[in-house]
């Protein structure tokens, strides 16, 4: 705000006070010292414009006002409209003063001929710095504007928490008839009152909350049961799977739409204790049937309403599905047809694709009674007694076609069958007894532990070596990989078909097909090794060669084998050939499959045998040796 008059050092002539700025400067002109209406009161390029607002003016100028101002008191108009401020017109006393805190004073000595310079400043840090206690000059010289009261604390907590909106409201108290005290009391009585049915309201959702953790609790320990009913068949189980975890699903999304209520709850709560604690002027309004309502409408909840849809197809699908369920005998007739149609003669084996197996299972579990109790007894007995494996289960097989009046002649087909049904089981067990490795639970050595980190150990230092460092010099491999580390062989090098099937074995539980599946690995790596072998053969010599004289024997490619199993990675079939290595000979397989554990067991004991500081030290010499007889690897290259 500019100041337009100072405190004067000495008395003045009398000079009246006008609030009529245009009439001013119209004067001003008429007297040939002030400048033109039409110029700016700010213009300071007009040296003999007088600014009411300029902080520079000359005491020239101000003569002149006084000239204006003795013709205004010879006889000019004493109107109440020309006073600046308002009121009558009076003399000026000896201090002129518009501001009593004035620093400056606009006269600061008796030369005529001297101007008063004083600093010019923005108006802006003029201004007072409370511009609530600023005083209007164009109005009401009393017009002081009035301070802010601080915010209401339970206005303020209100505001910010837009969601308990819909269920609570502020209102002012309107009662004449209650005074001020009356109407606190009446705000403190109504939100003690909302207080109580909250508090009951917040104990009904939590133990609605108990009961779903107790529900979701029970559902989670079923999981192994799933209410399936006896003999369904894998897709019927499939369904009663999906059912249960769409269950699980349900009691999860309604917990959450609960949690959500009870988070209004607490917020609706701390909103009543700030209007018991501090009331002012405003009573809190609570809709808790709109709450309460709400608590169990789940009508608003799209993905539990996507959840029950499923389910509800789901329901029907089981119900659809148990419809089709075939009886027992409809089950065995349609498993004999299915192995009769997969069987090997000259193997006496069928692949295990499944079909066969999952009826087989559901015929089993239909079972009641000293049938049921038979088998579950024969289970026991095979893992008590695994030497004498195959008798039990010829014994168990030869029963089962007698109660369903199977031919004989299918005896092979359901040996088969329950080995591979005996074993899962048995394999589960140990499962659940010995998490750590899965192991069946024949076996109860003390240091299974130890020796599969040392056998893992020991893998991990052969696969960082060649070959070449490992021993193998037989012709059954490509120069460039001899001198290449196991750990970065390829994908697609000459025996990733052997690799393949060598990697698919500690996906069999029984030792029939895990015997038979090593055999087929053996086959391809001896066709693998006798093709390489006749290749090297015939680009070192030139000569044309029987391949029939380059067919490897078994016994001659222990090296290469145990490459391609190192590479396939042994640790999980290394567990499997500890768990099934006393089975192998109760269950009198044939001869090839024999060999094939033979082999594999061998392998296994190879490597964990292996001496790390002199394996090393060797491996070392092969490796300077290979650099000798070909210092710049130039076989390794081809």
């Amino acid at each position: 705000m500019s100041i337009l008059f100072e405190e004067t050092k000495q008395p003045r002539k009398k000079i009246k006070s006008c609030n009529n700025l245009s009439k001013l400067q119209s004067n001003f002109s008429s007297s040939g010292e002030a400048a033109s209406p039409g110029d700016s009161a700010h213009n300071k390029h007009e040296s003999d414009q007088i600014d009411l607002f300029a902080l520079a003016p000359t005491k020239k100028g101000l003569k002149n006002s006084g000239k204006l101002i003795a013709q205004k008191k010879s006889g000019n108009s004493e109107d109440k409209n020309d006073l600046l401020f308002g009121g009558k017109s009076t003399p000026a006393k000896k201090k002129n003063i518009l501001f009593s805190d004035t620093p400056k004073t606009l006269f600061d000595d008796e030369d005529d001929n001297k101007p008063v310079a004083l600093p010019r400043k923005p108006l802006s840090q003029n201004a007072p710095k409370n511009r609530s206690n600023e005083i209007d000059l164009f109005g009401d010289s009393s017009n002081i504007k009035p301070k802010v009261p601080p915010t209401n604390e339970l206005q303020l907590f209100y505001d910010e928490n837009v969601n308990i909106h819909k269920y609570a409201l502020l209102t002012p108290v309107f009662d004449t008839d209650l005074n001020e005290q009356q109407k606190i009391d009446r705000i403190v009585r109504s939100a003690n009152s909302n207080t109580v049915i909250m508090s009951n309201f917040a104990r009904r959702i939590v133990f609605q909350l108990e009961q779903l953790d107790n529900e979701h609790q029970k559902l989670e320990s079923q999981i192994m049961t799933l209410g399936v009913p006896i003999g369904a068949p894998f897709k019927l189980r499939g369904l009663y799977s999906l059912k249960h975890n769409n269950t699980l699903k349900v009691n999860e999304l309604m917990a959450n739409h609960i949690k959500r209520t009870q988070n209004l709850v607490q917020y609706i709560g701390k909103l009543l204790d700030i209007a018991s604690n501090n009331p002012k002027d405003r009573e809190v309004k609570l809709n808790h049937q709109l709450l309460e309502s709400e608590l169990n409408d789940y009508s608003k909840e799209t993905k539990l309403q996507l959840v029950n849809k499923l389910q509800r197809t789901v329901k029907t699908k089981i119900k659809q599905e148990k419809k089709e369920i075939l009886s027992s005998t409809e089950k065995l007739s349609k498993i004999t047809k299915l192995c009769a149609s997969m069987f090997r003669e000259e193997e006496h084996f069928f692949p295990d694709f499944g079909e066969a197996e999952s009826l087989f299972a559901t015929v089993i579990e239909q079972m009641t009674g000293p049938q049921r109790e038979y088998i579950e007894k024969s289970i026991v007995e095979l893992t008590n007694k695994p030497n004498l494996s195959g008798k039990i289960l010829f014994a168990v097989a030869s029963n089962f076609l007698n109660i369903h009046n199977i031919h004989t002649d299918n005896l092979q087909y359901y040996f088969l069958l329950f080995a591979r049904y005996f074993f899962s089981r048995v394999f589960i067990m140990g499962n659940l007894t010995l998490p750590i490795i899965p192991k069946i639970s024949n076996s109860n050595k003390t240091n299974d532990t130890e020796s599969l980190e040392n056998f893992v150990m020991k893998v991990k230092l052969i696969l960082k070596h060649s070959p070449v460092a490992l021993g193998c010099q037989e012709n059954f491999l490509p120069n460039k990989y001899k001198t290449m580390a196991l750990q970065v062989f390829p994908k697609d090098n000459p025996y990733k078909d052997a690799i393949d099937i060598f990697s698919s074995l500690p996906y069999y539980t029984c030792p029939i097909d895990f015997c038979r599946a090593m055999h087929e690995g053996l086959k391809v790596v001896q066709n693998i090794a006798s093709e390489i072998s006749f290749k090297e053969k015939y680009e070192a010599t030139g000569k044309v060669y029987a391949k029939s004289d380059h067919l490897l024997c078994l016994d001659d490619l222990f090296d290469i084998t145990m490459i391609t199993m190192l590479i396939a990675n042994p640790i999980p079939v290394y567990q499997l050939v500890e768990a099934f290595q006393p089975y192998i000979g109760g269950l009198q397989m044939t001869s090839e499959l024999e060999f094939a554990f033979t082999n594999v067991h061998a392998l296994m004991q190879h490597i964990s045998s292996i001496n790390v500081e002199k394996f090393t030290k060797d491996a070392k010499l092969r490796l300077e040796e290979s650099m000798e007889t070909d210092p710049l690897n130039i076989l390794g290259k081809k």
